[in-house]
């Protein structure tokens, strides 16, 4: 069978390098199932589902029904029993267990050899319940730590709670000894604690304490997260796995004196600054270490959960680190000296959050009915935030939208626009958690809700005679460009035009012009089904309004209505719908249509540079040149990392000569990508759109950048291949690269690959005059571009594994019959797939080279089958994100089959 473990990818760089093997850990020869999670910040693992055998037993807290001993001749009739296996108990805590008699009997308990023993006579027959507990075994009156009897101490009570040993124990009936057992106590386990951060509308129940009344921890960990970092007003919460203080615990008294039976928990200072004093607080004394206790014995573990409400954040970052620390003082009686038994951290910081929209500040009418917004806040996991917008005049409105913070610290939140007022500035802001959270200052800003506007912008132009073009046409609503002569008869028209900005319409005309003359372009919303005629050949009914038009003098042949909107940026795209309205021909006559040239095959990439070229910039950054391209409304650019590395602002230049200052916003050294915002881009530069679909081998594509510093130069190809791996500037690997062999030189890096439909299928990372060059995936530029826009680094997913294709020699050293999948070679210590997946043990010479031997064969990531290294690699970063659980299905000891 699979074996199949879920862990949680930490953030890191993703490096699959080669080390030297691990020590291997034993287990059956077999393929096992079992689901595993992997904190992301602590980089602990704990099995969720683990068989009998994976988990060792677990003596604390034990109500055991101990084994039956030995029975010597008796009375008639009388009878007594343990019924089971031996006692065990782990020092400090209690232990239950069951004594038949068939009368009164008495039972004795460790004998003058060990220094404790203790009689406990039983009244009646049948079937008493013992409960032992270990730390009391220092009271004067054996009662106090015995139940089910009536108990007496045969030696002299201890100085100290009973040792760790083997205790010999019988039962007696009717002076005749019927049965014996063994109780075991052994020492203390280790403690050990986590950090986690709960949000300011957790409210903690009030504390309880003991087997009989176990704290209900529900909304608790519902809420909580591993963090030890907390804003001001939320819950640090440390969660302790105790051994041991099962009934020395008293959640009213915590200082570590006799009457909190030496248990101490303190807050401490970490790094108090220079000439300072650290602030230290002891719980149960100290009004700011509120802290609630929340046992749950049953599971050997404790919530200590404190309120930093009353804790004060300092401007220095240092003064806010915080210790929280478990103690054992010598009024325990089970140390001979102060012990710390568990510590946690925490950092303190101010509530702080962003706002922005999650595309624009400006929402258009053609755009749908919602509006996004997105933010990040110092504020837990699971806090609940609103976000409101909001208008005065002159129809006031108020929208609220709550906003869960994930994991990652980010909210996002949607507004329906369906019915509110057009033409106005809304304040749009995120409404702090307290009163005392300066969000509204932090985030306020004004959305503009454009009302409808259409306009056409026709220029003047030397035309081909076929055909015109209208510079730029905004629509509300879906339409066509109607173009008229200046007697107003209608001499030509565009396509279909969705809703939104388009630039650069083409209208076809009726009758070639060979004369200048002034030509009209309208604006025409057509409300009706342009599917085409009805099938019966009757006149479809229309709505057909004139929205806009524009027209002047002109020279050869156009002329047209210079000017219009400068810095508005189209959002729309052009449509081509069969027309509603037939436009005229020249003649009714059909003429054949003619055979393509391979002169009008070429025109696809004239026609590809002409639509994308004005969007591909030169970058300069001091010494380096580069290439770049327009990813976004607000003419944010795309480059390489490595073109603008330690600059914080470059030069760029647009197709048309016209230079420009820019930001670096963000870099990414690992998926060598960077994101640029220059001042006033111009509007003639619109977005690129990014490939929805991955590129196929043998598909055209063409590369447009700057090699040598010559912008706007051109460079046509096809896909080589595809998935394979690009070296990042880090050293890392860029797994899911495409190959290209257009030719690109220095000065390309940065620039789009494109497909011939105008889509940006890649970014081209190198370029040395040869035809055989990489680009970085869409998927990566997906995913990175929008963080460092959004002013963060990204972060990568890893199982800190390195790992190595299963080939036919690495197939036969271990045994496998199928060559497929890849082996484990080394797991890191401390990362997410430590004590989880294994690491190969040694090698294997195979034909005079040497493979590893004894690993883990990973064949499949979330149910994906893993077929390479490729495939490994390229699941990590494209399909998770850290704090994702991943399941992995391995082979282990396989010797034949999976």
């Amino acid at each position: 069978m699979h074996s199949t473990r879920t862990l949680t990818a930490l953030a890191a760089v993703l490096l699959l390098v080669a080390a030297a093997p691990a020590p291997a850990f034993a287990l059956q020869t077999d393929e096992q199932t079992r689901p595993v999670s992997v904190d992301a910040r602590t980089d602990s693992v704990a099995a969720t589902d683990r068989t009998a055998s994976d988990a060792p037993a677990d003596p604390r807290r034990a109500v055991t029904a101990p084994g039956r001993g030995p029975t010597f001749a008796a009375q008639e009739d009388a009878s007594g029993s343990f019924g089971g296996d031996n006692v065990t108990v782990t020092r400090g805590d209690e232990v239950t267990f069951t004594v038949k008699h068939s009368g009164p009997a008495n039972l004795t308990i460790g004998g003058p050899n060990n220094g404790f023993n203790v009689r406990v006579a039983l009244g009646g027959g049948g079937s008493s319940e013992i409960t032992i507990d270990t730390y009391a075994t220092t009271a004067a009156d054996a009662d106090e730590f015995v139940e089910g009897g009536d108990a007496e101490w045969v030696s002299d009570p201890l100085s100290k709670p009973v040792e760790p040993a083997d205790y010999f124990m019988n039962v007696s009936v009717g002076g005749d000894e019927r049965a014996v057992t063994t109780l075991t106590v052994v020492p203390r386990g280790e403690t050990s604690a986590e950090s986690f951060v709960a949000p300011v509308s957790f409210e903690p129940p009030a504390s309880a304490t003991g087997t009989e009344s176990d704290a209900n921890v529900g909304e608790l960990t519902g809420v909580m997260t591993a963090s030890n970092r907390l804003a001001s007003g939320e819950y640090h919460v440390m969660r302790v796995h105790e051994s041991g203080l099962e009934t020395a615990l008293n959640p009213s008294e915590l200082s570590g004196d006799a009457a909190s039976n030496g248990v101490k928990l303190n807050l401490t200072q970490a790094s108090p600054g220079p000439n300072r004093d650290a602030e230290e607080y002891v719980v149960t004394e100290d009004a700011e270490a509120n802290v609630t206790v929340l046992p749950v014995l049953e599971r050997d573990t404790v919530y200590f959960v404190l309120d930093t409400s009353d804790l004060s954040v300092y401007d220095q970052t240092e003064r806010n680190a915080y210790e929280m620390q478990l103690t054992l003082t010598t009024e325990n009686g089970m140390v001979d000296e102060e012990t710390a038994l568990a510590t946690t951290t925490f950092q303190l910081v101010a509530p702080e959050a962003t706002l922005s929209p999650a595309n624009d500040s400006v929402h258009y009418p053609w755009e749908n009915d919602t509006f996004a917004v997105r933010g990040t806040t110092t504020r837990a996991p699971n806090t609940t935030l609103e976000v409101r917008l909001r208008s005065p005049k002159p129809d006031a409105f108020l929208l609220i939208e709550d906003a869960t913070v994930d994991g990652n610290r980010e909210y996002r939140a949607t507004f329906e626009l369906e019915g509110v007022t057009r033409g106005v500035n809304a304040t749009l802001w995120t409404e702090g958690v307290r009163d005392s959270d300066p969000f509204f200052l932090q985030t306020a800003q004004e959305v503009s809700l454009v009302a409808p506007n259409p306009h056409v912008r026709f220029e003047n132009q030397s035309p081909d005679g076929a055909r015109v073009r209208v510079a730029k046409a905004e629509l509300p609503d879906g339409g066509f460009v109607r173009v008229r002569d200046a007697d107003g008869n209608a001499v030509g028209r565009s396509s279909y035009l969705a809703a939104g900005r388009h630039r650069n319409v083409t209208a076809e005309l009726s009758l070639p012009l060979y004369d200048e003359q002034t030509l009209r372009a309208e604006l025409v919303a057509d409300d009706g089904d342009a599917a085409g005629p009805p099938a019966d050949g009757r006149k479809r009914a229309t709505r057909r309004r004139l929205l806009a038009a524009c027209a002047c003098g002109g020279l050869s042949a156009l002329a047209g209505c210079p000017g219009g909107f400068r810095g508005e940026t189209a959002t729309g795209t052009s449509t081509e719908r069969t027309p509603t309205e037939r436009t005229p021909t020249p003649t009714e006559t059909a003429e054949p249509t003619p055979t393509p040239t391979e002169t009008e095959t070429a025109s696809v990439f004239e026609r590809l540079y002409e639509r994308t070229s004005d969007s591909v910039t030169l970058v300069s950054a001091g010494t380096r040149t580069g290439s770049g391209w327009v990813v976004d409304d607000a003419g944010r650019i795309v480059t390489n990392e490595h073109v603008v590395r330690s600059a914080s602002e470059v030069s760029v230049r647009y197709d048309r000569d016209e230079w420009r200052t820019a930001a670096v916003l963000g870099t990414d050294p690992i998926g060598d990508l960077a994101v640029l915002e220059p001042s006033d881009p111009p509007d003639y530069a619109p977005p690129l759109s990014l490939a929805a679909d991955p590129p196929s081998v043998g598909e055209d594509i063409a590369i447009i950048g700057a090699p040598f510093g010559l912008p706007g130069s051109l460079s046509v190809g096809v896909v080589s291949a595809t998935g394979r791996f690009l070296d990042s500037p880090t050293g890392s690997s860029i797994p899911g690269a495409i190959q290209v062999d257009a030719t690109a030189n220095p000065g390309n890096s940065g620039g789009p690959i494109l497909s011939t439909a105008g889509e940006v299928i890649g970014v081209l990372n190198s370029g040395a005059g040869v035809a055989v060059n990489f680009g970085i995936p869409v998927s990566l530029v997906e995913a990175v571009v929008p963080e460092l826009t959004a002013g963060r680094d990204y972060r990568y997913a890893t199982l800190r594994i390195s790992v190595v294709e299963v080939t036919p020699a690495v197939a036969r050293a271990n045994d496998l019959t199928d060559v497929t999948g890849v082996l484990v070679r080394r797991v890191a210590p401390g990362g997410p797939a430590a004590g989880i997946l294994r690491g190969s043990s040694e090698t294997a010479a195979v034909d005079g080279r040497e493979v590893p031997v004894g690993g883990d064969v990973v064949v499949g990531l979330d149910g994906r089958t893993v077929t390479s290294v490729a495939a490994f690699a390229a699941h990590l970063a494209f399909e998770t994100r850290p704090g994702d659980d991943v399941e992995v299905t391995v082979l282990r000891d396989g010797t034949g089959g999976r």
